[in-house]
């Protein structure tokens, strides 16, 4: 009886435990870095949400080659917590806790609890890393809600034979899609894995009818709304120009030089996946998990590929697959290390905290941003806006020339140009010009009472830059401020050294030392 409860304790209660300790700790680590400045994409979703909340649909009056998922997440999110960068990040603390417990369940279907809760566990360890920027409220993390959902709901009725939780599965899936486009894989993945175990049509046609109505739902709203047609053209026309950018060349490059920076974090807990990949490939590994792995394994890897750009939040895509192995690879180790393994886990996983320590515990929100992204313009977009907050009317119009939509949240303005990134206007593909000649127009209709240029190459550039339109845009720029601003604020951030602020006449007077600066202009 005594050995019973005790096999009970081990199997069933201290997996629990384990994920809730980890839980609860990672909650305090991001609830401590709960105010690191918004950084561009961050920037995007919740000014977008903010013109959601206030009536506007999507694109109407900003323009994005993203789906309107996330969109609609951060004005949830908003609604619920606040319109301010503490309440995004509490949302996104809470979501994080939601994502580490399905990935318990999810695994609970492969391997025993305790195995289970080490893929949870690793899970919540590798998403709060620096190396995946696991701190910003990118996409990928409130995709990973829906998506795990969508696997754990699939395992059920797969097991269950349940007609109406396949449904539900792809109607998991297809918010993860319109979260953001590379949820598509993992629905993909899940449709070859009912049809592998069922080979029943009709039960993939059901699933797929779930997984399409997101998708059908988001494109009859827009069309009401009036802006489906300018949905269609950034998301899949000018999207297409832009994934198919890159050359082979610099999509190599792009991989060898993110790859090792996404892993850095936790590299012991990545070779500890690759081991657990390996397992999956012995004899003896069942072929229902070693399916489940190797498809969910290849969405993964599938999602980050688009665009061939390899940010490093991108990589929050592969890691509950990571996760997963960590645990395939603790389940093969039963057989040579049946006692050990569970410490050697546990030796690892606090050898990785104290190799993040400094970043998990000491540093400040702003150092923290300065961490993650460099010499980006995050933490001073918060001083500009409560400079021109201060002295400005309510009716304020502003254009920010740089890709910093994030001013345009912190000010809780509306931007007076559809244009919240400028990398569309500098990249070589047909359209650019006309993107261009559209910005200078806008400008020139009705210049804004507040112009921002931020003299910062990464929001400019990316890798396919065009002199000619660097020309045309940068010519038209210095002609047009000539003729109706003058300087009011400069921003000069210096590297290693504190950032330098300059307003009103004392900015007239002051030369950046920097390249990185950000001038603020006031119209006559």
């Amino acid at each position: 009886m005594k050995q019973v409860r005790r096999n009970n304790i081990i199997e069933n209660v201290l997996p629990w435990a384990l994920i809730i300790i980890v839980a609860i700790g990672t909650m305090l680590i991001r609830l401590r870095l709960l105010g690191t400045p918004l950084e561009r994409d961050e920037g995007e979703y919740a000014y977008m949400a903010q013109l959601i909340l206030s009536g506007i649909p999507p694109y109407l009056k900003a323009y994005s080659m993203k789906f309107p998922g996330i969109y609609f997440v951060y004005a949830i999110i908003m609604s619920v917590f606040g319109q301010t960068t503490e309440g995004i990040h509490l949302g996104l603390t809470l979501t994080n806790v939601a994502v580490i417990i399905l990935l318990f369940l999810v695994a609970k279907h492969l391997f025993k609890p305790p195995v289970a809760a080490v893929a949870s566990v690793s899970f919540a360890l590798l998403a709060l890393g620096e190396s995946v920027l696991g701190l910003t409220a990118n996409a990928e993390q409130f995709l990973l809600l829906p998506m795990l959902a969508g696997f754990l709901i699939m395992l059920q009725a797969v097991d269950s034979g349940k007609k109406i939780a396949l449904f539900l599965s792809g109607l998991c899936f297809g918010l993860a899609f319109i979260i953001k486009q590379p949820g598509i894989f993992f629905g993909i993945s899940a449709a070859v894995y009912i049809f592998w175990y069922s080979g029943r049509i009709k039960r993939v046609l059901l699933f797929l009818t779930g997984l399409i109505m997101p998708f059908i739902i988001m494109c009859l709203y827009l069309y009401a709304a009036k802006a489906l047609s300018i949905f269609w053209f950034w998301t899949f026309i000018y999207a297409r120009v832009y994934v198919s950018s890159a050359t082979l060349l610099q999509s190599l490059i792009g991989f060898c030089l993110k790859t090792p920076n996404a892993i850095k974090s936790s590299w012991i807990l990545w070779i500890i996946a690759v081991i657990g990949f390996a397992n999956l490939l012995r004899i003896k590994t069942e072929p229902k998990k070693r399916v489940f792995l190797l498809l969910f394994s290849i969405a993964s890897i599938l999602s980050i590929l688009p665009g061939s750009h390899f940010r490093q939040h991108y990589y929050i895509l592969i890691l509950p697959a990571a996760s997963l192995l960590i645990g395939s690879a603790m389940d093969g180790a039963k057989q040579f290390l049946p006692k050990l393994r569970f410490l050697l886990f546990i030796i690892v996983f606090c050898y990785s905290i104290f190799q993040g320590s400094p970043f998990f515990f000491k540093t400040t929100p702003a150092e923290a941003c300065r961490t993650m992204y460099g010499m980006n313009p995050f933490p001073e977009a918060v001083e500009l806006a409560k400079y021109i907050n201060e002295h400005s009317s309510k009716d304020l119009t502003i254009a920010v020339l740089g890709s910093e939509p994030e001013i345009y949240f912190y000010l809780k303005k509306n931007s007076s140009i559809p244009y919240v990134y400028m990398y569309p206007l500098m990249e070589a593909h047909p359209y650019a010009m006309d993107m261009q000649n559209d910005l200078i127009n806008a400008m020139e209709l009705n210049p804004p009472e507040y112009l921002v240029f931020v003299n910062i190459v990464a929001s400019w550039t990316e890798w396919y830059v065009s002199d000619k339109l660097q020309k045309h845009m940068f010519g038209w720029f210095e002609k047009f401020k000539d003729t109706y601003y003058e300087i009011v604020g400069v921003i000069d951030i210096m590297p290693g050294k504190n950032t330098e602020y300059r307003w009103g006449y004392k900015a007239q007077m002051y030369e950046p030392k920097s390249n990185s600066f950000i001038y603020i202009f006031k119209k006559h």
